[in-house]
């Protein structure tokens, strides 16, 4: 028996750092060369069918990118209400932009999300010369409680279904284990 799953989970990251086109390149498979910044949020959905431990699952994938200019400061908090997942988002080309995920970023979500729900970072445009170690990104994604980091283009479209994949299987998992009945609806 399949098992349906409605599934809400936060981008965010600060202005710049490809979460738009990382979300258009899993959702759509494509990658636009124009930047054009996100007005609040927007809100992609994306249906996936995996296995889980023995279990068959469809997920209603309901993906909230958080904008990240300053003036949308206010309206975030309706934006991470309900979230089950995060995704953190850098900019390999700029090592500002991981400082400011462990300075404000992963403080501002949490002051609305619980620290237990499953956390993501996500190094994006690893296409592009790298302005920051390993090392310095690993003890970010600890600080910040990640589950893992992964680098990512999508530009290239590298690594990005396996990012969202980790993620989903991870909030799936830790679904079950809690046995949260409104996160899944049996058919």
């Amino acid at each position: 028996m399949t098992q349906l799953v409605k599934m809400k989970i936060c981008i965010i990251g600060d202005f710049a750092t490809g979460k738009t086109s990382l979300i258009r390149r899993y959702v759509d498979n494509l990658f636009a060369r124009d930047y054009r910044p996100t007005i609040g949020s927007n809100v992609f959905i994306k249906k996936i069918e995996l296995s889980l431990d023995d279990e068959s699952y469809l997920v209603s994938l309901n993906i909230f990118e958080v904008a990240g200019q300053d003036r949308w400061e206010t309206m975030r908090k309706t934006y991470y209400s309900g979230s089950q997942g995060l995704i953190f988002v850098g900019d390999l080309s700029r090592k500002r932009t991981f400082y400011q995920i462990q300075d404000f970023w992963y403080k501002d979500a949490r002051e609305y999300v619980s620290e237990t729900i499953p956390t993501l970072l996500i190094a994006n445009k690893c296409d592009l010369q790298e302005d920051i170690s390993n090392n310095d990104i690993q003890q970010i994604s600890n600080r910040i409680n990640a589950f893992s980091f992964l680098k990512t283009s999508a530009k290239e479209n590298i690594q990005i279904d396996k990012a969202f994949f980790k993620l989903v299987e991870t909030v799936l998992k830790a679904s079950v284990n809690m046995k949260v009945s409104s996160t899944i609806i049996t058919n």
